[in-house]
């Protein structure tokens, strides 16, 4: 999956809503992780890019059956077999969080700007669900408190190019067998709770933008 470039009218680039986020929320759980593998003899750099490449497939193969781009066939230097393999197991939890829900899709991984703003971002997946006019963002990790704010993000993204949004959705499908897909989803109230989460984000990042 091809990072996006996100441009104004005047072809600056604009930060994206993962860039932001980067820049302003903190990550301990991902510094104990780092050090729990460096302890266990084994570098974090190397586990991260294979998860990585896992999550990146993942997403293809789930949203090539929901509307998105067809799959195009794998080339085993980019995705070995053992990525491939494991690439499945999100597929098939997945796949079974969405059946019996009733779905359709209106954008599928479309990049998207907001110009007044000024920062963009591509939304996993944006359409109804079960009668709500959905925004979804698929996980094959943790469960994090900024996910909800990157919705928020999202959503405002949404908007302003002329997409409502009732409800919010982080859908996780573990890459383990054990267990299953759970989600966390906002709407009504609680998608106000989160666009005042991403508003003060995206203050705290042009601050620090400044200050450096």
């Amino acid at each position: 999956m091809p990072t996006s470039k996100y441009l104004n009218e005047n072809g600056q680039r604009l930060p994206s809503v993962t860039q932001i986020l980067a820049h302003t929320w903190p990550k301990p759980g991902l510094i104990e992780w780092a050090n729990r593998e460096g302890l266990a003899g084994r570098s974090h750099t190397v586990v991260r890019d294979r998860m990585a490449k896992i999550g990146t497939l993942a997403h293809e193969l789930v949203f090539s059956e929901l509307g998105g781009p067809a799959l195009l066939p794998m080339d085993e230097s980019e995705y070995p077999l053992d990525v491939q393999k494991a690439a499945k197991v999100p597929l098939y939890h997945a796949r079974n969080w969405f059946e019996g829900k009733e779905h359709d899709a209106i954008l599928v991984e479309q990049p998207l700007v907001h110009a007044r703003w000024g920062f963009g971002g591509t939304p996993d997946w944006y359409g109804t669900l079960d009668g709500k006019l959905t925004v979804l963002d698929l996980k094959t990790g943790r469960n994090f408190a900024e996910h909800g704010v990157q919705l928020a993000g999202y959503i405002e993204l949404l908007r302003a190019n002329g997409h409502d949004v009732e409800a919010a959705v982080a859908l996780y499908a573990p890459r383990s067998l054990k267990g299953k897909a759970t989600h966390t989803r906002w709407k009504e109230d609680s998608l106000e709770v989160i666009a005042r989460a991403w508003k003060a984000v995206m203050e705290l990042y042009a601050v620090r933008m400044i200050i450096g």
